[in-house]
């Protein structure tokens, strides 16, 4: 399933884009590469249409949001 990001906050800033589309893998695992200088990877998980601060912790800031495509 592909899902279309509409927010992007704290950690995940340069790493995720409004509007642009990702695919998690079967496990809701998605890796990115930071867009400044550094180009860092990172891997994120994705529960619930969201990546929370915290993972596995739906109490957590919700740093990513997503709508399904």
């Amino acid at each position: 399933m592909s899902l279309v990001c509409t927010s992007v906050s704290g950690v995940a800033e340069g790493h995720f884009v409004v509007g642009r589309t990702y695919k998690p893998d079967s496990n809701g695992r998605l890796t990115t590469q930071a867009t400044d200088d550094t180009g860092c990877q990172a891997l994120w998980t994705v529960e619930n249409d969201n990546i929370y601060a915290l993972v596995g912790d739906l109490d957590s800031e919700v740093i990513v949001t997503f709508e399904p495509e």
